[in-house]
């Protein structure tokens, strides 16, 4: 059962990868800023390590999509999976606030 649940993990951010991806290439002139032209869509792809205390380190694989609402805000999604034995995955809905000089708060 723990299996299944990763391999549909790992299904979940392919297909997630695939359905973004082609929305990325779109352009479109009103998030053009005086700082030049901004994409809408963001896409990140993370390898990681996942620390456990009390049961170690484990491979772990991030995906981050953000839909740049305005100049302030972008909406999003984040999923990362822990494999290796742990095998857990992690969903959340998050609000990056972009704030002076590429730092965002998520």
């Amino acid at each position: 059962m723990i299996k299944r649940r990763g391999q549909l993990a790992s299904a979940a951010m392919l297909l997630m990868l695939l359905a973004v991806n082609p929305v990325q290439a779109q352009t479109s002139s009103e998030h053009e800023t005086s700082e030049g032209f901004h994409a809408p869509h963001h896409l990140s792809l993370l390898p990681a390590n996942t620390h456990v205390r009390g049961e170690g380190d484990f491979a772990s694989l991030g995906v981050d999509y953000e839909y740049r609402v305005n100049q302030l805000l972008g909406l999003g999604v984040v999923v990362e999976h822990a494999f290796d034995g742990l095998d857990a995955t992690t969903v959340l809905a998050v609000a990056d606030v972009h704030l002076h000089g590429g730092l965002i708060m998520q």
